[in-house]
């Protein structure tokens, strides 16, 4: 079926993308605009203007007036023009065979159907329906309300004023322009096949289709379903161009697909996750894929947890790949665009020679390099100049027999974001080439970094002198390096004169430092050096301001099993850890005869002279480091962890000579920023008690301490469980036994008068404070007295709380005499009174301290303290007794901020007597919000605040004295509920402070802060 002497013209104000969304469809432009010159369709014309249908017309004999509703039936008979600007209704058949034109006109003309019914008009009839216009409209289903132009059908729609709502569906369908349905897949992978299909939306009676198909540039023969309607045909990789001639009897409507075949295992970008098997065809690759990532589509990244597989990879121009995963790597690696790995892993783990290259990555840079390859060949680094590889975390093997060629072209980075390491190197895996090792010093004078100072280094790689290394050759470029000078001046290598060598070693022959003769001896020693860091190559004069800098060597890493280090009676000697790899000091083979405890050189560790000064490390001590208390050594921290590049002292108290061996197994993968140890794995002893001693300056920095361990397993003589002293060149403070200075001891259970002999030494004429510290010894019923020997006083030292006791150092040489302090511990005496019981429960947020007593007499208050962590407890309340032999007394928290809140009762006598009640603990399972600031008082010129469940947002901090004057204002940008934040004080004298905190909502919160 098809129409004749008809002429269908659409025309638009701009183009046909702009059609109304109602009622119309593109497709419709793309066939009309071919039927437009179509010689035999000559007839009707239909325009469209904006969102108007339009028939267009010559003349009008009747006329249905604006207001009047006419029934259709009462035209039969007429002829020429119908011009409606009224209502015609159609309730039944009816056939106007004589009207030629029928215009309806706005705003009111229209024809309705009111029930199911056909409005037949003479073939070649035109239709006009003008602008805003109600024009056909119906009450019931179009499939039963008809308006026939000869044998083409146009169903009505239902009743609606928008006239562009009418549907043109059995119009196109039954009168011979069919609306077609298209699907095609325009990305396919090789091997696959490319479907296409041209389907009527629905089958009209008297059609006849028929369908055409080609493909440009020619890919082969198309096979089809059983009416042509849908094609397959799997051409090779490339783009194509399929086309469709559709045919509706003799009507053609041509239609034109592009296509893009890939080949297998391309990247199709349809989001980023490379896991996402949509993104690939046939599937996500796998160690056997070569794998393409094009240009122009979105990007792939390997999501971090998440490991990939490839065996060759290649990355096109103006591409890129993301890794924060792993990619293990079967075969090659072709890159034109670009492969970050700054935050990811690449193994590589083929069976043949692999290569890879500082060029492929970007920044030259992995972050880990995993060696997984089985061919005796292994993973080679590409020799080419100017593209050393760098790895910035971890260079590690992944199978017993992997070998790594370096090309003499990598480097293990150092920063201050951490240090590269080697991991273990297992006796069937091998690194021949040069490796450039880098240490980074954190020189400066901005936050959190140390002026110039003495550091205790190693070199983990043989070849190089000291000049071509940590002298750069003599070059005076920035950020590497430092300057190196000794008493042989330029003769020697060195960059200039110096009265006492800057790079010095320690001689165990002699016990003491002896300066390296020349720069141009190898640097390579297992016992390490004390060097000398002003900043890198620029830092030339005495008085310039030190900066960061980054010392390297390269050579051949020490790897495998390293050869014995003697370690003579009764003496200290010097290691350089060999590995370019952090090791762990529990795990180095000892002789019985090496004590259990090294030590290691801080730069922080300021005292009043800012040299820095020795921190100790013992399993005693858990591995806390002695003193502790700077960024580098936290207190907190256990650590029995050796950089890489660092040097240590060990000691033996025997009397005999032991050795120890550093083997691969002595590797430790644990990391940490800067120069300074890292985190271990602590062990806590049930039972064993401290007593911990610092001594800080006028400035509040840490100078020095000891720590006294008492365990049933420790003997009062010394032996390999103490620490023997090594001395500072600033202030020292010791226990002396047995003649010699110790900064651990270890002894025996405490008893009765017990005594500690500190000893100081090399102390500046100022104030200092003495802090002791217990720990596990509340419950020990004994109380330390601090006797002053230069001023004749006895103090008491809490065993349950830390106590400060200032110490003045003036002109007269016996307030710095090395014996004037010594603890001496004694037997409390039994106060009057009996606590019986004591409890504590949370009750409508606030926590409830119920105790009871008895034999109550002479009492002059019970003091309620309160701590967070069990250890450092701090006044709450104070209640007066009322000495009635037995009571009950009760004090309440209310302001609870912490999980797990610890309480005790300080029971205080008439005439000055103390003891404590044990601890009992509230856990409210949940943290309140709130700030702290710990420790109080401070330390390091720091108030170190913490955030518990607080939200985030700007804090405003001020600090203020005791008459209200301003010291200090800050505002902080809490990131996240539970923080910590710091604040320097730098530049306070010390007293109490009130710190004012401004929180984001408004609130305020006022602290008290002891400085």
């Amino acid at each position: 079926m098809k129409f004749q002497n008809l002429i269908i013209l659409i025309v638009k104000k701009k183009r046909p993308a702009a059609f109304p969304s109602k009622g119309l469809a593109l497709f419709f432009w793309n066939f009309f605009k071919t039927a437009f010159s179509h010689p035999i369709l000559n007839k009707l014309v239909l325009l469209f203007f904006g969102s108007v249908f339009m028939c267009l017309s010559s003349s009008a004999d009747y006329i249905v007036a604006n207001g009047v509703t006419i029934n259709a039936a009462s035209l039969v008979g007429q002829s020429g023009v119908l011009t409606i600007n009224g209502t015609v209704t159609v309730s039944s058949d009816v056939t106007l065979a004589g009207i030629t034109d029928v215009i309806i006109n706005a705003p009111n003309g229209k024809i309705y159907w009111s029930n199911n019914s056909n409005l037949i008009f003479s073939v070649g009839s035109n239709i006009t329906i003008n602008n805003s216009a109600p024009g056909l409209q119906a009450s019931g289903s179009n499939g039963a309300q008809r308006l026939y132009i000869g044998n083409a059908i146009v169903a009505v729609s239902s009743d609606n004023a928008n006239n562009a709502d009418f549907s043109f569906a059995e119009f196109n369908q039954l009168g011979g322009l069919p609306k077609y349905n298209i699907n095609f897949n325009s990305n396919v992978c090789s091997g696959s096949a490319i479907i296409s299909s041209v389907i009527p939306a629905k089958s009209a009676p008297g059609v006849t289709y028929s369908f055409s198909w080609s493909i440009t540039p020619s890919a082969g023969a198309f096979t089809y379903n059983s009416d042509h309607s849908v094609s397959n045909i799997f051409p090779a990789n490339g783009t194509y161009t399929i086309t469709c001639i559709a045919i509706a009897n003799t009507y053609e409507t041509i239609f034109n697909f592009n296509i893009t075949v890939s080949a297998a295992y391309t990247w199709k970008g349809i989001n980023t996750n490379w896991s996402d098997a949509a993104n690939w065809c046939p599937g996500i690759p796998g160690t056997a894929a070569s794998v393409t990532i094009p240009s122009g589509v979105q990007s792939p990244v390997i999501l971090s947890g998440n490991t990939a597989s490839v065996h060759n990879l290649n990355i096109d121009n103006g591409a890129s790949l993301t890794v924060n995963g792993t990619l293990r790597i079967a075969g090659s690696v072709l890159n034109s665009g670009s492969l970050d790995v700054t935050n990811g892993t690449i193994e590589m783990n083929g069976t043949s020679a692999q290569i890879i290259a500082g060029s492929m990555f970007t920044n030259k840079a992995i972050k880990d390099l995993i060696i997984n390859n089985t061919s005796g060949a292994g993973l080679s680094v590409s020799s080419a100049a100017n593209d050393t590889l760098k790895i910035t975390d971890a260079l590690t093997f992944g199978n017993a027999g992997s070998k790594f060629h370096t090309g003499d072209n990598i480097t293990l980075v150092s920063n201050s974001s951490g240090t590269a390491r080697v991991g273990i190197v297992g006796p069937g895996n091998s690194i021949t080439g040069k490796v450039i090792v880098e240490r980074y010093i954190n020189t400066g004078t901005g936050a959190g970094q140390h002026a110039k100072s003495w550091q205790f280094l190693s070199v983990p790689s043989s070849g190089q002198t000291v000049r071509q290394s940590w002298m750069e050759n003599g070059s005076t470029s920035g950020n590497y390096g430092t300057m190196i000078s000794g008493p042989a001046g330029t003769a020697a290598g060195f960059d200039m004169y110096s009265v006492a060598p800057s790079l010095k070693y320690f001689d165990e022959t002699i016990n003491n430092w002896k300066g390296v003769s020349s720069a141009n001896d190898l640097i390579a020693n297992t016992g390490g050096y004390m060097v000398f860091i002003r900043g890198d190559r620029t830092v030339t004069g005495t008085t310039q301001a030190s900066n960061r800098t980054v010392l390297r060597s390269k050579g051949t890493l020490f790897t495998g099993t390293q050869m014995p280090i003697t370690v003579k009676a009764n003496s200290f000697q010097s290691v350089g850890n060999p590995y370019a790899s952090p090791i762990d000091f529990a795990l180095i083979t000892k002789d019985p005869s090496i004590d259990n405890v090294f030590y290691v050189y801080d730069p922080y560790l300021y005292g009043s002279y800012g040299v820095g000064g020795y921190q100790t490390l013992s399993g005693v001590n858990n591995w806390k480091p002695v003193p502790g208390g700077t960024s580098a050594y936290p207190t907190t921290i256990f650590s029995s962890i050796i950089q890489s590049g660092q040097a240590f002292f060990v000691h033996s108290g025997s009397s005999t000579d032991g050795s120890l061996t550093i083997a691969e197994g002595s590797k430790s993968a644990t990391g940490r920023p800067g120069h300074s140890n890292r985190e271990a794995t602590g062990s806590t002893v049930e039972g064993r008690q401290f007593l911990r001693a610092s001594l800080i300056t006028s400035t509040g920095v840490m100078a020095d301490g000891n720590v006294v361990a008492f365990d049933k397993t420790y003997r009062d003589n010394i032996d390999g469980n103490d620490a023997v002293k090594i001395v500072n060149s600033g202030e020292n403070f010791a226990v002396k036994r047995e003649g010699k200075l110790l900064t651990i001891e270890a002894k025996s259970p405490l008893s009765e008068n017990d005594t500690i002999f500190y000893n100081l030494s090399n102390l500046s004429k100022t104030t200092y404070k003495l802090i002791f510290a217990p720990e596990n010894m509340s419950a020990s019923g004994f109380q330390g007295i601090l006797i002053d020997k230069y001023l004749n006083t006895e103090t008491a030292v809490s065993l349950s709380d830390s106590t400060i006791i200032e110490v003045a150092i003036t002109s007269n040489a016996a307030s710095s005499a090395a014996a004037r302090f010594k603890m001496v511990f004694r037997q409390m005496a039994a106060l009057p009174v009996n606590i019986t019981s004591i409890t504590a429960i949370n009750k409508e947020a606030k926590n409830i301290i119920h105790w009871s007593v008895e034999n109550e007499s002479d009492i002059r208050q019970y003091e309620v303290e309160k701590s967070t962590d069990g250890n450092q407890f701090s006044e709450m309340a104070v209640v007066n007794p009322e000495n009635t032999k037995s009571g009950d007394y009760i004090s309440e928290d209310g302001n609870v901020n912490a999980a797990i809140n610890y309480y005790r009762i300080r029971i205080v006598s008439k005439d000055g007597k103390v003891s404590y009640s044990t601890v009992v603990k509230v856990n409210i399972g949940k943290i309140i919000a709130a700030i702290e600031v710990t420790p109080n008082p401070i330390l390091n010129e720091t108030i170190h605040l913490v955030f518990r469940n607080e939200p985030p947002g700007k804090y405003t901090i001020s600090l203020s004295n005791q008459l209200g004057q301003a010291i200090l204002s800050k505002t902080i940008l809490h990131t996240a509920e539970s923080a910590s934040e710091s604040i320097s004080a730098n530049s306070i004298s010390k007293g109490i402070y009130n710190l004012l905190i401004v929180k984001p909502d408004g609130n305020k919160e006022a602290l008290k802060i002891i400085y």
